[in-house]
């Protein structure tokens, strides 16, 4: 044998021993994925793993470096398996792995089943030394808040857009789960819109609402986190939207969209769109499936093509019906609107929760036509969470917040807590979401009860004017309470306000109380008082009152505080104050240790009683601009709160 064939031989010998040596490490380990399986394991290290069950003793697969890996393990659907995952690299007996090196393991109900979207995701990474999994269980809703079909797939990646995708989701899917290492995670979700053979991206959401990044945190004492995916609203893509057009002018007429094209042309409809652009006169109309867009419509006569009526920035969306009605009769202004948010808005009706047809992109500053006749509109986020309000004709609206739909706040609260007013009506205003159902509100300290007691209301009034109060009297003040439900039984919470009434000023003269209620045709007291009077030797006090409804002893008036330094004070009283509904009262103080009066109490106390119901069921008392004040001199005091234009009121009411 020559020595050229002696070295191919031992080439030979040497290649087949290799050769064979690496199938035999080879062929220890199932390398192959199966074509269907209950277990998506995404391998994002740069070496491979090795995968164990509590059933097999072996590896049960080798999962390649940075692969995605499909495995169908036997499941009954209901009783957890265990899986193991070791570095290979740190495997030397496959058939006793050191547990000590295990890298990570995870208890998991798997499918019995390989349809995908039942299919758990197990993300393989680096990073975390535990070998704990948490997971990740999604939903992803099927149709949006008005109840609109979800149309877009949502892909989800974590700690940044060019981050690993963990999964992908088709509408309607819930309790997609994933399992991945314990820590805190970034999600940005991916939307495209599925054709017949294609797909097209729409879009990201990186942020929520409120303009916060979306993250999720999975650890020991959070093991599991259940996730809403959010539905992406920002595209037109595959979207359509109803808008309604009534045609209120006498003419016929044919619609046009931009660049002049006959919405016949745009519609969308599974029959001949020929002829729909023509709507009759007095009340015809036709409400139009439109691709989702911005639309500026003309109406034009039929007959002339003269332009009837034009309408700008109509934007037909697929989550409200908008309209345009076309009349003569219908005046407009300018209103000019600014989104300074993050987000998009609606603008609607605050009475009646239509859609105008306005919508603004972020940042967006657009000028709209809208009716003389709209003076409260409301903003609104994409999913109606969130939201502002403008009343009034106000033709410029900066919007920089939105409140949570279900709202409650008391307007001016920092400026009317703990102050007085000099004034005994006194007006509460509030903001309200419009998810509230009803209110419940209260004004505590109050001597009139229908004010003091917890008042129900399902008529959503925005404000309410206190009359007659009385002046708070030992510093105690007047509570404002407010509370208000949601439409499906959540309770806000009491906002409340403190404040006190100081209408009576210095020399002044008063009824107190102020106003009560008469029931069962029953007696009724009330007292003349004095507020922070000065030297005072006379007094003269003239009532008036509704001599057809009330009649006044003159034998139950009794004397007050006021005299208990002057005992022998002289008190005259007209004999039939009910001949003319006028009870007049002298007072002059007097007696060796009477000096007047100074300061403030109560004059004279006096009984009513009523004997006919009035038709406004109030009866008014009124102090006139009659009575007077006298010092020792027998000069005037002037009456702080009572002059020729303003008596001083107060009233009984009969329920």
């Amino acid at each position: 044998m020559s020595r050229y064939q002696t070295f191919l031989l031992v080439m030979l010998v040497i290649l087949s021993s290799c050769t064979q040596d690496g199938q035999d490490s080879e062929s220890q380990f199932d390398v192959s994925q199966d074509i269907e399986g209950n277990l998506l394991i995404l391998n994002r290290l740069n070496g491979a793993v090795l995968l164990y069950t509590s059933e097999s003793e072996s590896p049960l697969k080798e999962i390649g470096a940075k692969e995605d890996f499909i495995v169908n393990i036997p499941s009954d659907g209901s009783t957890p398996t265990s899986l193991q995952i070791w570095k290979k690299s740190q495997v030397s007996d496959p058939l006793e792995p050191d547990i000590e090196n295990i890298y990570k393991e995870w208890d998991i109900i798997l499918s019995n089943t390989s349809t995908e979207s039942e299919q758990v995701v197990w993300v393989i990474k680096s990073g975390s030394a535990s070998p704990a999994v948490g997971q990740l269980s999604f939903y992803y809703p099927s149709t949006d808040f008005m109840g609109n079909m979800v149309i877009y797939d949502a892909s989800i990646y974590l700690d940044s857009k060019n981050g690993k995708k963990i999964t992908s989701l088709t509408p309607g899917i819930e309790n997609k789960t994933v399992g991945l290492d314990f820590g805190y995670y970034y999600l940005f979700y991916k939307y495209s819109y599925e054709y017949t053979s294609q797909s097209e991206m729409v879009g990201w959401i990186e942020l929520d609402s409120l303009g916060n990044s979306m993250n999720t945190l999975v650890n020991a004492g959070n093991p599991i986190q259940n996730i809403e995916v959010p539905i992406y609203s920002l595209s037109d893509i595959g979207r359509f939207g109803y808008l309604d057009i009534i045609n209120q002018s006498p003419d016929d007429v044919k619609i046009f969209t931009q660049n002049d094209i006959q919405i016949e042309d745009v519609v969308v409809n599974n029959q001949s769109t020929y002829g729909l652009s023509i709507i009759e006169n007095n009340g015809g109309s036709y409400n139009y499936l439109l691709p989702q867009n911005n639309y500026m419509l003309t109406a034009k006569n039929l007959i002339t093509g003269e332009i009837v009526a034009t309408r700008e920035n109509v934007s037909v969306i697929e989550l409200y019906n908008s309209s345009w009605t076309i009349s003569d009769t219908i005046s407009y202004r300018n209103i000019t609107i600014s989104n300074n948010l993050l987000e998009p808005l609606t603008i609607h009706n605050e009475e009646n929760n239509d859609y105008l047809g306005f919508y603004i992109a972020p940042g967006e500053n657009i000028s709209y036509l809208i009716a003389d006749s709209l003076t409260s509109l409301v903003a609104r986020n994409i999913t109606s969470t969130r939201e502002a309000f403008q009343f009034g004709s106000d033709a410029i609206w900066n919007i920089y917040s939105l409140n949570p739909n279900f709202y409650l706040h008391i307007t001016d609260s920092l400026n009317i807590d703990g102050m007085t007013f000099n004034n005994s009506e006194f007006t509460l205003s509030w903001e309200l979401g419009s998810s509230a159902n009803y209110l419940t509100y209260q004004l505590l300290n109050a001597e009139y009860s229908p004010y003091a007691s917890i008042n129900v209301s399902d008529s959503l009034f925005k404000s309410l004017t206190f009359e007659y109060l009385d002046d708070n009297k030992d510093e105690e003040s007047y509570v404002f309470r407010l509370n208000s439900n949601s439409v499906d039984g959540v309770e806000y919470g009491w906002q409340e306000v403190a404040f006190q009434i100081d209408a009576i000023q210095p020399n002044g003269l008063y009824i107190y109380p102020r106003q009560q209620i008469i029931t069962n045709n029953s007696e009724f007291d009330f007292d003349i008082m004095l507020e922070d009077i000065e030297n005072v030797r006379s007094i003269y006090v003239e009532l008036e009152y509704d001599k057809e409804v009330l009649s006044i002893d003159p034998d139950s008036i009794q004397i007050g505080t006021v005299f208990s330094d002057c005992e022998g004070s002289l008190l005259l009283i007209n004999d039939n104050p009910d001949q003319f509904g006028i009870l007049k009262i002298n007072i002059s103080f007097i007696g060796e240790s009477c000096n007047g009066f100074e300061g403030s109490g109560n004059l004279v106390s006096v009984q009513g009683k009523p004997f006919q119901l009035p038709l406004n069921n109030e009866s008014l008392l009124k102090i006139n601009n009659n009575s007077s004040f006298r010092d020792i001199n027998n000069s005037q005091i002037n009456i702080s709160n009572i002059n020729a234009s303003q008596p001083h009121i107060s009233r009984v009411v009969f329920p």
